[in-house]
């Protein structure tokens, strides 16, 4: 285990790779997590212009529930479960349409590591995690639904992962910028599965029912602070390809501290790494 200080946009961080083993570890490869937050981002509480929900959310038959929220997109409600991710895995998808970023070193999607427990005993209803950004950028595409990024575009601008009304992920969230936490403007401990909570483990992953926010349009988002940190299409670096440095958010069980689950807290991490704190949820536009 390695860690280091790291000195970013304000932030003062120890960072350490762990592999916490309440999973059974299996291979964990990737830097060490920096906690970054945008200097430009407005602080919550204002909010941001967003377009009327409108739209109509119809995802595939077996694939996770979704919100159409401002800003005219759609969002999981939940994060993507092993029995769903498991399933699509058993199918046997092909790397044809794989981004160009993950073609010279990607060869399957298989995760590096099991659920916490079978699935005919309830695993299957966990975050899937070991899964690494290749693997979130896929299943999302194979699903008619798309990672996480920009609102009306593809990746998330550099500099512009805690910009409401540009990044999906933080504008859902923050509740269209309003609050600091998924939940509200200040920390709660144990409504989320993340810092202070006794649980070293993931929970499912619609539990806990506490971890929503209560404003309208937002209230089926479970567990966007806390639980399993989640990959978006937001990368700081495109041509390393597994190496590449791309962006985690919303924090974890795995977390040292209540400011890692905020919504503008954007981790970075290395586009191939596969950790048991990190899973995934995907969008729609």
């Amino acid at each position: 285990m390695s860690g280091r200080i790291t000195m970013t946009m304000g932030w003062s961080v120890a960072a350490a790779a762990v592999c916490v083993c309440s999973l059974g570890c299996a291979q964990v490869i990737g830097l060490d997590k920096d906690y970054h937050k945008d200097t430009d981002a407005a602080a919550p509480g204002a909010g941001c212009l967003l377009t009327a929900p409108d739209i109509t959310c119809s995802p595939m038959s077996g694939t996770t529930e979704m919100s159409a929220v401002p800003g005219r997109y759609c969002i999981d409600n939940q994060e993507v479960s092993w029995q769903q991710y498991l399933e699509w895995v058993a199918t046997n998808p092909d790397t044809k349409d794989l981004p160009q970023a993950c073609k010279e070193w990607k060869t399957d999607f298989k995760p590096g590591g099991d659920p916490p427990m079978g699935l005919d005993a309830g695993g299957g209803n966990y975050p899937v995690v070991f899964v690494d950004w290749c693997d979130a950028y896929m299943y999302c595409l194979k699903h008619n639904k798309r990672l996480c990024g920009k609102i009306l575009g593809t990746a998330v601008p550099k500099g512009q992962v805690s910009t409401c009304g540009v990044d999906q992920w933080y504008t859902a969230c923050s509740a269209g910028g309003k609050t600091a936490w998924s939940y509200g403007s200040e920390f709660k401990s144990k409504t989320c599965n993340a810092v202070n909570t006794g649980n070293p483990h993931v929970t499912e992953v619609s539990l806990p029912e506490a971890c929503v926010s209560d404003v309208p349009a937002y209230q089926n988002l479970v567990n966007m602070s806390g639980n399993v940190e989640e990959w978006e299409d937001a990368c700081e670096t495109e041509s390393q390809g597994a190496k590449d440095i791309c962006y985690t958010r919303g924090g974890s069980f795995n977390d040292q501290s209540e400011e890692h689950s905020r919504c503008d807290a954007a981790h970075t991490m290395e586009r191939g790494a596969r950790h048991d704190f990190v899973g995934f949820r995907c969008c729609g536009q």
